[in-house]
């Protein structure tokens, strides 16, 4: 469906332009705009749809944004609030750049992983003990091994929260019921292999991380059987997934049987 013509600006940025947001899809990298809304706080106007698909704000005397909100609907994202980079000092003479923003949409545990895409889905409890409660709120990262034995992406860093409500992690969160739904595109350094064998399966691990100002990660052991006993009935491939494809089970793991890293 074609944008409304009423709702378009031109890009690049013209002066009149204060700030633009661009939604990005992390699986596809395709640009996000039908079906979502986005707010910035602190600005009155709302915003208007460039041609590639931005969110724009106009200019308001020397009103900057303060937080952006982006409300999903019934995309497979979950909702998302960022801050926005600092204000120029001279918002007229301020780069296209320093006015611009992107910001990648986290999919939702039903977001349909197509081929191509290493994935994988679980849910995480408290202990191995049946009945035990989920971990809400967690961070969780497919991570995968290279040829020298280093892990990518790092744990997330310790982060300054400050009053009010945090902006939202980049990586992946538990739901409220513990599930999880983590990827790769794997984009290695040229100069780095990443741990395939033969068959085409990627050493990984997953990474779960609580807490942000003091953040604590654990990790499942370089021997977590991810593959179901059919596709691994020797146990060779334990610590491995099929690059590019998704896991063919959900894993269920428990936060006290990880390993801190």
């Amino acid at each position: 469906m074609p944008l409304n013509p009423q709702l378009t600006v031109y890009d690049p940025l013209d002066r009149r332009v204060l700030f633009a947001v661009e939604l990005v899809d992390p699986v596809t990298q395709a640009t996000v705009y039908r079906g979502v809304s986005v707010r910035a706080a602190g600005l009155v106007g709302r915003p208007i749809v460039s041609h590639s698909g931005r969110f724009v704000w106009l200019e308001e005397g020397t009103a900057w944004p303060e937080a952006i909100t982006v409300d999903t609907g019934r995309l497979p994202f979950v909702p998302h609030v960022a801050a926005p980079p600092p204000r120029p000092p001279d918002i007229p003479a301020a780069t296209a750049e320093a006015r611009r923003m992107r910001i990648s949409l986290r999919p939702t545990t039903s977001y349909p992983i197509e081929e191509g895409i290493t994935a994988v889905r679980g849910v995480l409890v408290e202990t191995p003990s049946p009945g035990s409660p989920p971990v809400a709120g967690a961070r969780v990262q497919l991570a995968w091994r290279d040829e020298f034995g280093n892990w990518s992406p790092p744990p997330p860093p310790p982060e300054i929260v400050g009053p009010g409500q945090p902006p939202s992690p980049r990586e992946q969160e538990t739901t409220g019921a513990g599930e999880f739904l983590v990827f790769l595109n794997l984009r290695p350094n040229p100069s780095l292999k990443p741990d395939i064998d033969d068959q085409g399966f990627l050493a990984v691990r997953l990474q779960v991380t609580q807490g942000r100002s003091s953040p604590v990660t654990r990790v499942t052991a370089d021997d977590f059987p991810f593959l179901p006993t059919i596709d691994d009935p020797n146990e060779t491939r334990r610590g491995r997934v099929r690059e590019g494809r998704m896991l063919a089970r959900d894993v269920r793991l428990a936060w006290t049987d990880l390993t801190l890293i």
